[in-house]
């Protein structure tokens, strides 16, 4: 049986087990969002959002994001994992790359926007940008709906917008908690 415990930290939630009291497993929160389309204006973000930011230990956005300004807020707030997506900016493609491969905690994460239509667009993802290599989970944007799933052994997490979505769902991130290799995740609605 575990339960969760705040020690004097900002973000992070622990674990406690209660047959071996002495073990301590850190959690990871961090917020992943896509799509945000932002203008020139950063109060165009939820009040929410910027709460959820506060409460993470890291902040990853799959792209399409709109504003360098939000960028370079984030890369001074803290751990930023960010790409550029298809309607962002040229000057955004001076500040991000097109896909990444980063490790948090144990799991070896890739980032990626997409392209095309949104039919398979993991698959083209996988293919395109991270073709032989292992990774635990996919992160990617584009499609503007939330969803998880896993293929050949990786899980693909899309938080779908900030923005819009293109289904039932309004505006939509995600909360990826992380320990060791093992991690939940959620779609919250605004």
């Amino acid at each position: 049986m575990f339960f969760y415990v705040n020690i004097y930290s900002k973000t992070s939630s622990f674990f406690i087990c209660d047959f071996a009291p002495n073990l301590l497993i850190a959690i990871m929160r961090i917020l992943v969002i896509s799509d945000t389309h932002l203008g020139h204006s950063l109060a165009d973000i939820p009040a929410e959002i910027y709460s959820e930011i506060a409460r993470a230990d890291a902040v990853i956005h799959a792209g399409d994001i709109g504003s360098t300004d939000f960028v370079e807020t984030m890369k001074h707030a803290g751990d930023f994992y960010g790409v550029y997506g298809n309607m962002d900016t040229f000057e955004m493609t001076h500040l991000l790359p097109e896909s990444r491969i980063f490790t948090l905690d144990s799991l070896n994460i890739g980032l990626a926007h997409g392209f095309g239509h949104y039919d398979q667009l993991p698959e083209r993802i996988m293919d395109q940008y991270f073709k032989g290599l292992q990774l635990d989970i996919l992160i990617y944007g584009h499609s503007h709906i939330p969803c998880r799933f896993v293929i050949g052994g990786t899980t693909c997490i899309n938080p779908g917008s900030l923005a819009m979505n293109r289904n039932e769902y309004s505006r939509t991130y995600g909360i990826l908690q992380i320990s060791g290799k093992s991690f939940e995740y959620e779609v919250y609605r605004l």
